[in-house]
This record gives structure tokens, sequence and C-alpha cells, in this order.
């Protein structure tokens, strides 16, 4: 950051149309379809105008490409080339074979998650080869006090223990589901 920056709520001032891009990335990542200009708008709070000339933006720079048959977007090229560079980067290519010994040597699924804010994001995961087994594709997000990974990094980082265990209330309640008939 410049000495000239000044930040907001922890955000750049003068950075909106740069954090309302990510924000159509990140919507677009997490729907897992294509998503209308219309759709965007809506789930962001932005004006139409807005939200469409975002998306021709990214479009333009091959971050969102267009579906020809029903005019909604995806994420295009450049994001799967900027995921694969990150992959690399976090040297996930080496882990990944550790990950596939312990699935196989337990019969279960492994994730590898990080810490992300208030939750555990899956980056990584090795299919159990079980007929039953819970599904948590990388990318799946979960608050650190409602899952088995976020308590593991929960348990080993005393800040953050004492960020959540020193406030409470601050934690949101989780319904219980118990797969019933």
């Amino acid at each position: 950051m410049t000495a000239g920056a000044v930040e907001d709520r922890g955000r750049v001032v003068g950075a909106q149309a740069i954090s309302r891009a990510f924000a159509v990335l990140h919507l677009v990542r997490d729907r897992g379809s294509d998503v209308g200009v219309g759709q965007i708008a809506r789930e962001l709070g932005l004006t139409l105008s807005t939200a469409h000339r975002i998306v021709r933006a990214l479009v333009s720079e091959g971050y969102l490409a267009q579906n020809e048959t029903n005019e909604r977007y995806y994420l295009g090229g450049s994001a799967l080339l900027l995921g694969q560079a990150a992959y690399r980067n976090f040297r996930l290519d080496v882990v990944r074979p550790v990950l596939e010994r312990l699935a196989a040597h337990t019969g279960e699924s492994v994730n590898l998650g990080v810490l992300a804010g208030n939750y555990a994001v899956v980056v990584e995961r090795v299919e159990s080869s079980q007929p039953l087994r819970f599904t948590q594709p990388p990318g799946t997000r979960a608050p650190l006090h409602a899952s088995a990974m976020g308590k593991a990094l929960l348990a080993f980082n005393e800040e953050l223990q004492a960020r959540f265990l020193g406030s409470a209330g601050a934690l949101e309640r989780r319904p219980y589901h118990d797969g019933g008939f």
C-alpha cells in the first residue's frame, strides 16, 4: 500500500471498482453454474448498467466468458490460468501425493484446508472409495467452530482461540442435520 492510501473498514479507499469486480468473480465462482447480468446486479446490489460494465471488462480480460446459448457468464480462461498458478505457488502438487497416501491408508476422504477469516476453506481433496461419504469440494467454506477442519485449526492457534473464545455469543449457531429419511 502506498503512503497516500487510506483504509476505510479494511478496504482501500478508491478501489471500489476493483472490489466490485472481485465480488462478481466470487459470485460466479460460488454459483457453480452460468450467471446472468441481472442476477449479478441483484445479488450484489449493483445497478444493471454497473454490473454490465464490470462483466464486460472481465470478459475483455478473459476472466469471464459468455455462454452463447443462454447469454450467461462463467469463469474464463484467465481465471483458470490464475488458479493454476496459485496451485503451483501453494505447492499443492507436492501435497497431493501425501493426501492420496493418507486416504489410501485410512480408507477415508482427506481434505486440506486453509484459514480464511473465520472460515476453513477446502483447497484440496482426495475422495474416499467408500460408498457413504461426506463431500466437500475445493472451495467449500465452513465456519471454524462448526467443522472438524475448523476445530483442528482452532486447536493449534492461540490467537484464534482468544478471538473466538474471548467473545461470548460471537459464534453463529449451526442447525443440526441428521441426514435422516
